[in-house]
């Protein structure tokens, strides 16, 4: 059985971690201006597309909109490709990023059911 204790360290680590809904693969982005009138000058790179498969398969970002500025994503884990020291097993991968909803959902449920059995046994007491 958890211990509260447990359940603190992991509601802790849960506050402390890279924010938002992680997901395997990395973002691609381009320029959104148009420099034909003006000739070369400073580029505006925003996301184009969501790439998972091949070598992205090693990599968790946060999931941003089409659109948002390449400054702004957010690398969690496997920023290198594999031989270099990214996520080994892409499955690993894909359980990674899932965590990154499913703890907030368990702790929920797990706070549900407590609070329910604790309902359940002062209706109970004797």
């Amino acid at each position: 059985m958890m211990t509260e204790e447990e359940l603190a360290e992991i509601k802790a680590l849960n506050a402390a971690r890279t924010p938002g809904k992680w997901i395997v693969g990395y973002y691609i982005s381009k320029c959104v201006l148009d420099h034909s009138p003006h000739g070369q000058g400073q580029c505006d790179p925003r996301v184009w597309t969501h790439v998972k498969n091949g070598p992205a398969r090693h990599k968790i970002c946060v999931e941003v909109p089409i659109g948002t500025p390449h400054d702004e994503i957010e690398i969690v884990a496997g920023s290198y490709d594999v031989d270099c020291g990214g996520i080994v097993n892409p499955q690993d991968a894909e359980f990674i990023a899932r965590m990154s909803t499913a703890i907030p959902e368990m702790i929920d449920e797990i706070e549900r059911l407590k609070e329910r059995i604790s309902d359940l046994e002062a209706d109970h007491a004797i």
